[in-house]
């Protein structure tokens, strides 16, 4: 069985907080298997604070991380697939700037999808903090197996997209991460399920998320109600969802992203598992 080689793949802007990024990197130098390669597509300038942040992470492995500079910011979308070309590894790791991973993440998943050679995409449930990541305060759970994930697919985004660890062959196939804004990562998912991909979740938490009423409000409004209505009628062109279910779901649609605030919070609560953890996780690189 040969070692999966794997690149660590994300994106960071200006508006990311130091002190969140400086966590973030900590948990990749601090993890029990480090990556082959760490691609950080730099997407437009960046205050001095971050640039020294990354530049004392790439001197740390000079070998293994890979800064890609953008003259512009171009979007997430944008910087991803600039990124994914600079990927030497046969797995891309995703990861947010502002979020952090367990020690033990990538030696996990790298390890599954060696001994599972069907997997193309692996995924894992997340733990969910506001401000200190030593203090997560809620778990979010995740469907196991393919064929759950399958049938989920229509009504809600059953991976978490930072967690993924995805077949970089199988992305490629498909024209890297499709063009739909504030989605891209469940559009993806449809897409590489009408491909034939196989898909598969942890329920081991092995990723540490930043999540707030900021959050909440990004994924509000028209904006992602138009392109949630957009992305269910292409999943039942493509055979994914009967009509019943395309109605039914952009009816939820209604209420998930037009809801006030209070009730938007009632619903994220419901579908997580509150949790009082105490992580012994150093956050200083």
């Amino acid at each position: 069985m040969s070692e999966p080689t794997s690149s660590v793949l994300m994106s960071i802007y200006s508006k990311v907080p130091s002190e969140q990024l400086r966590q973030c990197l900590a948990s990749l130098v601090l993890q029990s298997r480090q990556p082959d390669q760490t691609v950080i597509v730099i997407d437009g300038p960046i205050p001095s604070d971050l640039q020294k942040l990354l530049d004392q992470y790439r001197d740390f492995q000079p070998d293994r991380v890979t800064l890609v500079p953008l003259a512009e910011n171009g979007g997430l979308i944008n910087a991803l697939n600039i990124g994914l070309k600079h990927c030497i590894g046969d797995w891309i790791l995703r990861m947010d700037a502002d979020d952090l991973a367990m020690p033990d993440r990538f030696d996990v998943q790298l390890r599954l999808v060696a001994e599972q050679p069907e997997i193309d995409v692996l995924g894992c449930a997340m733990l969910e903090f506001d401000t200190e990541p030593r203090l997560p305060e809620r778990l979010k759970p995740v469907i196991e197996a393919h064929d759950a994930i399958a049938r989920a697919l229509p009504f809600r985004n059953p991976i978490n997209h930072p967690t993924a660890c995805i077949r970089k062959s199988r992305l490629l196939e498909i024209g890297g991460y499709p063009d739909l804004a504030l989605l891209e990562d469940y559009f993806l998912w449809a897409k590489l399920l009408k491909a034939g991909a196989t898909f598969r979740n942890l329920a081991e938490p092995l990723y540490l998320f930043r999540f707030d009423d900021q959050t909440l409000q990004r994924r509000a409004g028209g904006e992602n109600f138009r392109n949630e209505v957009w992305l269910r009628h292409w999943m039942y062109q493509a055979g994914l969802m009967s009509l019943p279910v395309l109605g039914m779901v952009t009816a939820l649609q209604v209420i998930v992203r037009f809801s006030p605030l209070g009730v938007r919070r009632w619903l994220w609560h419901r579908s997580r598992k509150d949790c009082q953890l105490v992580i012994d996780l150093p956050t200083d690189i």
